[in-house]
C-alpha cells in the first residue's frame, strides 16, 4: 500500500517563510489543495502592523485553529456593525479556535515576529490568494 504521508522538515519551513524586513505578513502552506483533499495546514509570521482598528474583518468558510510557536498576538472577534465583540491575547504554546463564518481581526504584540500553524478541515489554495473573505 502506497503511504500518502507528508513530512516538512524545519530547514524547508525556515526558507519558506525567509524575505525582507519590510514583509509585514506572510503565510506559507503546507497541506493544502496542492497535496491534499481535505485538509489545510499553514505556518504564517505574523509583524506588529499597528493597524487593528481599522484592518477589515476577515471570516472563513470552515473553522480554524491556530497555534502560536513564536511571539504574541491579539485577535478581535466581532463585525463592522457590531465593532469589536470580544479581544484575546495569544501567545507562544498557546491554541485558539475561530468557528466558521466568525469575523475577525488580528495583530502581532510588540516588535517580536509571531509564528504560528493554521489548521483547518477544508484545503484553501494559495496561489489565488488568502482564503477568506472580507467585509
Amino acid at each position: 500500500m502506497a503511504s500518502n504521508h507528508l513530512l516538512f522538515h524545519r530547514a524547508d519551513i525556515l526558507a519558506r517563510l525567509s524575505g525582507t524586513e519590510a514583509d509585514l505578513q506572510r503565510r506559507v502552506w503546507l497541506i493544502g489543495k496542492q497535496n491534499a483533499e481535505k485538509s489545510y495546514a499553514s505556518v504564517f509570521t505574523r509583524k506588529r502592523r499597528g493597524d487593528l482598528a481599522t484592518q477589515q474583518w476577515a471570516h472563513h468558510d470552515d473553522e480554524e485553529v491556530e497555534f502560536i510557536i513564536a511571539g504574541r498576538m491579539v485577535v478581535q472577534i466581532g463585525s463592522k456593525e457590531e465593532g469589536v465583540v470580544t479581544e484575546f491575547e495569544a501567545g507562544t504554546g498557546d491554541l485558539f479556535y475561530i468557528p466558521a463564518g466568525v469575523k475577525h481581526r488580528a495583530d502581532a504584540i510588540g516588535d517580536e515576529l509571531c509564528i504560528g500553524l493554521v489548521f483547518c478541515p477544508a484545503p484553501y489554495d494559495l496561489t489565488t490568494g488568502q482564503p477568506f473573505f472580507r467585509s
